[in-house]
């Protein structure tokens, strides 16, 4: 998942707030929920009529908050560094979000300490050619209203996901679906996407294609479960408010305000009596610095530290967040749609030293070499790569440029880019560093512009002409190789930088025809092609320390989706 993981092409207020940051070259940030959703035509062809579906949306409301009742019991308190702009499982888009939301929903499986497990589900049929899953669903599972969690409530989640007019931007999850990619584009109607109620508790999925990871993707917000009569009664403030929703995970949502998010434990969850805790608040907006203090402090329990203090405290906890950070280079723009340019770019990286900034290690390719392989071993065994130097190569680079000037009819100076990226301390260090390493070594002109997340995250759209470099990062949902590669494919919704190759969108279409490691070497041909074109400049995996109050157990931390996990947490008293 971008950072990140998954932006919305109809941002419009967000994107004046850019045209401002151009202007100025700097913006601060407000801490206001960006504008959602608008309306989006359904063509004739496309059968909506059996589903209401919220088409336009609005962002949640503030509540009130009664604070003197948090202390109350077993309560967890951390914090994020930015806001939550929706709890709609088919529309969250950071790390954050989806770490609620995995906490308020619950799919078919979940991960428990990295293994998956049954939840909404009990066990699955798997037809002999790796398409048909017939899950016999949980018949314990409950909403938190107490009503019984059906086979229609996730066959309808699944297709309110896909529908084209709601527009997800993480509706390409389901493209493995059968039909899912045309019902996403509106070229097949909704009654075609392969998946169907049989009963109460009996689900069918039909794939496009066998797919290894799939049980993998039944975590995700594009598999949760939905009630359409909420849809129906709350229209386009569904998910809006706390009582706009209804959970059928361990927690619900008590209450949300700007600078709080309570979730309280649900008594109607299937397996509530596991689930020790009985609130989690979330302060929001608060970067690593202040997180750190108030947890010496006292006031959290939980503490990303960062990266200026990494290595410094004894207690803190390291954890892999499983993130990918990199640039990308937009294709629309003139000079960066020249392949010798952008390989200039990334043979003037030195990785060590940009990766070195928050302590991690350089990072050489684009999909990590822990993600799953095959026969419980993993992708970077089975396919060890380095693309590029660690420290670069300047004299590589330099003939790279040269080649490029050649080809654009112009001299480095006349190349002139616009660099965007979040305001916050780390992010600022390492794009600073990066342009400093690149106009060192190239002579072109790079402006940088800072701007909040929820403005860096609105241009991240396909055909965007408000940057020409982007610093960002992927989560994947799933963890599999695809789950990186995905998002590069030519018509691709996440595929912002608009790159375009026929021969990696061969790879991936061919992996999805493939099983075991003759499916991984496809998607190494495709990681290989998308480096060979520099249509991505990676340069760490991102990882982390945390502090802990020892008084928690059973909290932990995963690198897929969601950052950490406190279903099965407890508070010894």
């Amino acid at each position: 998942m971008l950072e990140i993981k998954r932006m919305i092409a109809m941002a419009a207020a967000a994107l004046a707030v850019l045209s401002l940051v151009f202007f100025i070259s700097s913006v601060q940030d407000k801490n206001s929920v960006p504008d959602d959703f608008m309306d989006v035509e359904i063509g004739k062809e496309i059968d909506a009529s059996s589903e209401v579906l919220d088409v336009t949306r609005i962002p949640w409301t503030e509540e009130s908050i009664d604070g003197s009742t948090f202390d109350e019991g077993k309560v967890f308190r951390y914090a994020i560094s930015s806001l939550a702009g929706t709890f709609d499982p088919a529309f969250t888009n950071t790390e954050a979000e989806d770490t609620i939301v995995y906490h308020i929903y619950e799919g078919l499986y979940r991960t428990v300490d990295g293994e998956l497990v049954p939840a909404g589900a009990t066990s699955v049929d798997i037809s002999e050619d790796g398409l048909t899953y017939t899950f016999h669903l949980n018949e314990k599972a409950r909403w938190s209203d107490g009503r019984k969690v059906t086979a229609k409530d996730y066959a309808y989640g699944i297709r309110r996901h896909m529908n084209p007019v709601l527009a997800s931007p993480t509706a390409y999850l389901g493209d493995v679906v059968k039909n899912g990619a045309a019902v996403r584009k509106g070229d097949l109607a909704l009654s075609e996407l392969g998946v169907r109620a049989e009963g109460d508790y009996t689900l069918v999925i039909t794939l496009e294609h066998p797919a290894e990871y799939f049980l993998y993707l039944l975590q995700t917000g594009a598999f949760c479960p939905v009630r359409s009569d909420y849809v129906e009664i709350y229209g386009e403030s569904y998910c809006s408010s706390s009582g706009h929703q209804v959970y059928n995970g361990p927690f619900s949502i008590r209450s949300i305000a700007e600078k709080m998010i309570v979730l309280e434990r649900n008594p109607n969850y299937w397996d509530a009596s596991n689930v020790k805790l009985d609130r989690v608040v979330i302060h929001t907006a608060i970067d690593g610095d202040a997180a750190t203090r108030l947890y010496h402090e006292g006031k959290l329990d939980y503490a990303d530290l960062p990266y200026s203090s990494a290595n410094t405290d004894n207690n803190a906890i390291f954890y892999m967040d499983g993130a990918v950070d990199y640039v990308v280079p937009n294709f629309d723009n003139r000079f960066l749609a020249n392949k010798n340019l952008r390989m200039a770019i990334s043979y003037a990286i030195d990785r060590n030293s940009l990766s070195g900034i928050s302590g991690n290690e350089a990072f050489l390719r684009f999909v990590p070499s822990y993600v799953l392989g095959v026969d419980g071993g993993t992708y970077g065994r089975l396919f060890p790569y380095d693309a590029v130097p660690a420290s670069g190569d300047e004299e590589i680079a330099k003939n790279y440029l040269q080649a490029a000037l050649s080809e654009l009819g112009c001299r480095a100076k006349d190349i002139s880019l616009r660099a965007v990226t979040v305001d916050n301390g780390l992010c600022q260090a390492e794009a600073l560093m990066f342009i400093e390493q690149v106009t060192r070594v190239l002579g072109i002109n790079i402006n940088l512009i800072t701007a909040p997340y929820s403005v860096r995250n609105a241009i991240m759209i396909p055909h965007s002409e408000e940057f020409d470099l982007l610093f960002t990062g992927w989560m994947p949902d799933y963890p599999d190789a695809l789950s990186f590669l995905e998002p590069f494919v030519s018509d691709g919704s996440m595929n912002f930088s608009n790159y375009s190759s026929y021969e990696y969108d061969n790879w991936i279409a061919k992996s999805g025809l493939l099983f075991g490691e003759e499916r991984q070497a496809a998607l190494f041909e495709a990681e290989k092609t998308l480096l060979d074109d520099g249509a991505v400049f990676a340069f760490k995996v991102r990882s982390g320390q945390y502090l802990l109050g020892p008084e928690f157990t059973h909290l932990s931390s995963y690198w897929v989706g969601h950052s950490l996990e406190y279903i099965f947490a407890d508070k010894e008293e």
